[in-house]
């Protein structure tokens, strides 16, 4: 459990701890596979919003720039 947490601490949401042992101790595992399950999820979502803005964002920027050259022109 602690090396799972302390690599999820350091960016690797992949990993996981297997559920095994007395109920208190599954009932934690579950809880942290399900809270590591989340912050992955939570990560996609935030590279998928932010390869999103940069998408729609870069052709408005193109334009501005073209019509600021052909101005300098």
């Amino acid at each position: 459990m602690i090396g799972a947490a302390q690599a999820v601490a350091s960016g690797d949401l992949s990993r996981r701890v297997r559920v095994q042992g007395p109920d208190d101790l599954r009932a934690l595992s579950d809880s942290f596979n399900h809270m590591a399950d989340a912050l992955q999820h939570n990560e996609q979502e935030r590279r998928n919003l932010l390869a999103d803005v940069a998408h729609e964002l870069r052709t408005p920027l193109t334009v501005i720039r073209g019509r600021l050259e052909g101005i300098l022109d």
